[in-house]
C-alpha cells in the first residue's frame, strides 16, 4: 500500500507540476509581445477569443468600437465621416466621406494640373496617435504640389493594403502610389484573425504563379460573438509548447518569415507594380521599421527589398536606414522619432514627410512647392 500511495503521490506531483508550468506559459505568452504566427494558427486563435472575450455582452455594434467598421473583402476599413473623433485617449481623428484620413474632401475627377499621390498602409500612414493635421500625408501636402489622398488603415498587412489599391485606391487615378510596408506586415499577411476576421492569400503552384484569396466573404463581427461550445478552443495547442516554438523561432534565426512568405510578399509586391503602371502611375514602397530599428535585425523582406524593386521596377525608400542616419547627425536625440510603445512623433512625422517629399521629387513625380499650397 505504501508503494501505492508513493507511487500514486508522484503522478499528482507531476501533474501539479505540469499545470505549474502551463500557467507560467500562459503567463508569459499573455505579458509578451505577439509572437510568429504558426502554421496551425494558434495566434489566431488566441486573437479570435480574446476579441470575443472583450466584446460579447458589452457592444451591441462592436464592428463600430473604433475608427474602423467590418468589410466584407478587405475584413475592416476606416469609417467615413469621423469628426474629432477620439479612440483610447489618442489624439483626435477626422475622416472624409470616402474614408480617407483628413477632413479634406476630393473627387475621383480630376479637376485641375495639381497631381496626385495616394497612400496605403497601416496605422503608421494613417497616422495613428497624431492629430490630422500633423501626420506625414498632410505635412506632405504642404510640400509637394500635389493631392495627398491618406488610404492607410489601422492594423492592415501586405495582403489588406494590396487589396486596398487595386480594389480601391487606382480608381481615383493617382500618379504617384506610395505603398507603406511596416515591419510587422509580413506576420500580419499570415493571419485569419487580428483586430477582426481577415482575407488571406495562398500561392499558387509555380514560380510565376498567382496568388488565391482565400476567407471571403470575410464574417461580420456580429457573426463572430458564437456560444464558446463551438469547439475551437478544443484545439489550441497548450501554452508550454507555443512559448517553445516562439523560442526556438528567436533562437533558429530570429524572424518568423519562411519562404511562403517571401514568395508571398515578392508576388504582392510584383502585383502591385504591374497595377499601378498600367494606370499610368508610379510606386514607391516605403519601409516603415519598429521603434527598435538601431538594434532590430533585418528580416528577410526587408533585406530582399532592393532586389525586388530592381527585378520588378519600383522604387525603395527605408526609413530604418533614414533614421539612422539622422541619428549620427551632432546634437540628434536617439529614439525621437517614435513615442514610446506607439506610433511616429510629430519629429518622425517631420522627417518622413521631409525626405519622402525629396525622393518624390527626385522620382520626377512631383516638384517641391515654392509655396504653400492653394
Amino acid at each position: 500500500m505504501g508503494a501505492a500511495w508513493r507511487g500514486l503521490a508522484a503522478a499528482l506531483g507531476v501533474l501539479l507540476g505540469l499545470l505549474a508550468v502551463e500557467l507560467a506559459a500562459r503567463a508569459a505568452l499573455a505579458g509578451s509581445p505577439a509572437g510568429p504566427v504558426s502554421p496551425l494558427d494558434d495566434e489566431d486563435r488566441a486573437n479570435l477569443w480574446a476579441w470575443r472575450e472583450r466584446r460579447s455582452g458589452i457592444d451591441l455594434r462592436p464592428d463600430l468600437s473604433g475608427p474602423v467598421c467590418h468589410d466584407s473583402v478587405l475584413g475592416w476599413r476606416n469609417r467615413p465621416g469621423l469628426v474629432d473623433f477620439v479612440w483610447e485617449g489618442r489624439p483626435p481623428i477626422s475622416t472624409n466621406t470616402s474614408g480617407m484620413r483628413g477632413a479634406r474632401e476630393y473627387t475621383k475627377e480630376r479637376s485641375g494640373p495639381r497631381r496626385r499621390v495616394a497612400l496605403v498602409g497601416d496605422s503608421f500612414v494613417f497616422g495613428l496617435d497624431q492629430p490630422d493635421a500633423r501626420i506625414f500625408a498632410a505635412l506632405l501636402a504642404q510640400q509637394l504640389d500635389a493631392e495627398v489622398l491618406n488610404f492607410g488603415v489601422p492594423g492592415y498587412g501586405t495582403d489588406q493594403s494590396y487589396l486596398m489599391l487595386v480594389g480601391e485606391v487606382l480608381a481615383w487615378k493617382p500618379d504617384d502610389v506610395v505603398f507603406g510596408l511596416f515591419a510587422e506586415n509580413p506576420k500580419r499577411a499570415q493571419r485569419r484573425f487580428s483586430f477582426y476576421a481577415k482575407p488571406r492569400f495562398q500561392l499558387l503552384a509555380g514560380s510565376e504563379g498567382g496568388l488565391e484569396l482565400e476567407g471571403v466573404p470575410v464574417p461580420a463581427p456580429e457573426e463572430l460573438l458564437v456560444d464558446a461550445s463551438q469547439g475551437e478552443r478544443g484545439s489550441y495547442t497548450p501554452a508550454v509548447v507555443q512559448l517553445v516554438r516562439r523560442w526556438h523561432a528567436r533562437t533558429s534565426g530570429g524572424i518568423a518569415e519562411p519562404p511562403e512568405l517571401l514568395e508571398l510578399h515578392r508576388r504582392l509586391l510584383a502585383a502591385a507594380q504591374h497595377s499601378v503602371a498600367e494606370v499610368g502611375a508610379r510606386l514607391t514602397v516605403l519601409y516603415i521599421p519598429g521603434s527598435g530599428y538601431t538594434t532590430a535585425p533585418v528580416g528577410p523582406v526587408e533585406a530582399t527589398l532592393p532586389a525586388w524593386a530592381d527585378a520588378h521596377g519600383f522604387a525603395l525608400l527605408n526609413l530604418r536606414q533614414v533614421f539612422v542616419a539622422a541619428e549620427r547627425e551632432p546634437g540628434a536625440e536617439r529614439g525621437a522619432f517614435y513615442l514610446p510603445g506607439r506610433h511616429f512623433s510629430p519629429r518622425g512625422h517631420q522627417l518622413v514627410a521631409e525626405v519622402l517629399g525629396q525622393h518624390l521629387a527626385e522620382q520626377g513625380a512631383v516638384p517641391l512647392a515654392a509655396s504653400a499650397p492653394r
